[in-house]
């Protein structure tokens, strides 16, 4: 028999609608090439996102214990003659009388002949989008089911997981959960700020809201893994939290595979690269993908990193990236929130009567392996039924969540109102969670746990800035009194020997200025900062003296020696930043 050429499937895709058939049909081996195995329930184009035709079909059909599964062949490999993919999918249908070459060939021209209508299909859970005419559709795909978010595709949506990785069925259901797990964040408020974190995971790109990372820090045994635990327990079993002990590589690999929904590293300061570290926080806050090119020139996009990211580290990103070369950009201020754990009891703050820290950590821990999953089916189905609703209130929700946050602090900073409003994303899905019965807190506590968070990041920042801000404050700080013999009195200009030195001196007491010789500022604190970021926030804090223009202040030099009374410019900074202020002090 001829194999049909793509023409061929063409013409008949145009004049032949699915074909569906029953079990009851006779025996295989008395069917005509045209038609349909009674396995073989329908075929169908495959379309990208876009809508567009790709170069293959899809067959739908039982396996031989009567579960539905797709299978995608190449149309060219087809009309060619290579039927492997083929011979596959007829043992998984449990077709053994077409195994053979000429069966083979019979079964693939079957299949061009019967090819309907259009499917598009995704590799694995998470946010999915698919354009028909013109018309995008939304959808959340969890445990192989399609949830549509609004309208209903147009567009058939298949889900064939590309990895054996599946999420365990649950084990309980909410209200379970909620009388093992849930009733505890009443009272603690980072074990809910966490929870509330995982929610959010599944909104961001369904909403097209902000991302914001969770970093919980932390001294070991404060109970930052327990809380990780607990936020995995309300889609999985929690399990081992995964360390960064690895390449950069290796945990962009590991995140890849946890699409809109959250994903947990611990012992953040283990990574190896932590330039790669620093580019993964980017990569996750802007739901940004890695590209790459091949040996033969041909550019290879990996999958965006949309996950919810709750991390723990015994120090902060700026400690962890003290030591080394790592440029740290103040834009990661604005995706990562620092929790800085340092009270007796560590993360709790409502312990249960007669529990010592450490029996209700591990209480809760052997809670989460048993209590799992349902909370995330609910949490999705609520979403998906809810959407339209939520997707009309949710601007006016987010700027009134916003202005209640910070209602108590004086936020002036863009960078820090960037962070609260990924942080007023949290709150939107508590309390979208809570008009779902998923949570046993009411919404005053749910906006008093995020003020608290907030607090706390606030006042670490004593100079009123970002924390990479604090950082460059506190690099000049060291800067200078690690080497003040280098910084002479600008009335020695021309006079002595200038190898080596960093500045210059002006003036005495309060008055007091360290002139940074340009070259040496850029070289020691803009190399590692970003010059213009780090004079800004200096100019911020009040530490830097600055012409109208720019960062820099022009000085008259001496009168004697080589200057002549010329002037010079020179990054100026008080001296005043070697020191507290009363305030401080006490």
């Amino acid at each position: 028999m001829k194999t049909p050429t793509v023409k061929n499937v063409q013409t008949s895709r145009a004049t032949k609608p699915p074909v569906s058939r029953t079990p009851s049909r006779p025996s295989t081996s008395h069917i005509a090439a045209c038609e349909l195995p009674p396995s073989v329930k329908h075929v169908y184009q495959a379309v990208d996102a876009n809508g567009n035709e790709l170069g293959s079909v899809v067959v739908e059909a039982l396996d031989a214990k009567g579960r539905q599964f797709y299978s995608r062949l190449d149309l060219m490999q087809i009309a060619q003659g290579r039927h492997d993919d083929i011979a596959r999918l007829a043992v998984q249908a449990g077709m053994h009388d077409y195994l053979s070459a000429k069966r083979l060939r019979e079964l693939g021209a079957a299949f061009l002949q019967n090819i309907g209508s259009v499917i598009h299909l995704v590799d694995r859970d998470g946010f999915g989008q698919v354009k028909d005419q013109g018309i995008e559709y939304r959808f959340y795909v969890h445990r192989g089911v399609i949830h549509s978010l609004g309208t209903k595709p147009s567009i058939k949506v298949a889900c064939v997981p590309n990895s054996e990785q599946k999420l365990m069925p649950p084990s309980c259901d909410v209200q379970t959960w909620n009388d093992h797990i849930g009733k505890y964040l009443k009272g603690n408020p980072i074990m809910l700020i966490a929870v509330l974190a995982a929610l959010a995971s599944a909104m961001h790109r369904a909403f097209n809201l902000p991302r914001l990372i969770l970093m919980i820090v932390g001294q070991s045994s404060q109970g930052k893994t327990t809380v990780q635990q607990i936020a995995q327990s309300a889609r999985e079993q929690a399990r081992e939290i995964e360390n960064c002990a690895g390449t950069a590589n290796g945990i962009r690999a590991r995140l890849e595979q946890n699409q809109d929904c959250p994903a947990f590293l611990d012992e953040l300061h283990l990574a190896e690269n932590l330039d790669g570290l620093v580019k993964l926080i980017f990569l996750v806050g802007n739901s940004a993908s890695r590209k790459t090119s091949t040996a033969d020139q041909k550019a290879h996009e990996a999958p965006p990193l949309t996950c919810g990211l709750i991390a723990a580290s015994e120090k902060t990103l700026a400690e962890i990236v003290a030591s080394s070369r790592t440029t740290l950009t103040e834009g990661i201020s604005a995706r990562l929130l620092e929790v800085v754990v340092s009270g007796k009891n560590g993360v709790f703050h409502n312990i249960p009567e007669g529990l010592t820290p450490k029996q209700f950590s591990d209480q809760l821990k052997t809670a989460c392996e048993a209590y799992y999953g349902l909370l995330w089916d609910a949490w999705i189905s609520g979403l998906s039924r809810n959407h339209e609703k939520i997707a009309v209130r949710l601007p006016a929700k987010l700027q009134e969540v916003e202005a209640e946050l910070c209602s108590e602090f004086d936020i002036t900073d863009r960078v820090t109102t960037r962070m609260v409003r990924g942080l007023a994303v949290w709150v939107c899905a508590g309390h979208a969670a809570l008009k779902m019965k998923l949570l046993k807190v009411n919404r005053s506590e749910i906006i008093d746990a995020a003020k608290l968070v907030l607090k706390e990041h606030v006042t670490r920042q004593k100079h009123g800035t970002t924390p990479v801000g604090e950082k460059v404050i506190q690099s000049v700080c060291n800067l200078i009194d690690r080497n003040a013999n280098r910084f002479h009195s600008l009335s020695m200009f021309g006079r002595t020997e200038q190898s080596g030195i960093y500045g210059y001196t002006r003036g005495d007491g309060e008055d007091r200025l360290f002139l940074f010789l340009p070259g040496v500022f850029e070289e020691l604190v803009g190399a590692q900062y970003g010059t213009q970021m780090a004079c800004q926030k200096l100019l911020d804090a009040g530490y830097l003296i600055a012409d109208s223009e720019g960062f820099q202040r022009q000085f008259r030099l001496p009168q004697s020696g080589q200057a002549k009374g010329m002037r010079k410019r020179f990054y100026a900074v008080k001296a005043s930043i070697c020191y507290e202020s009363v305030a401080e002090a006490t």
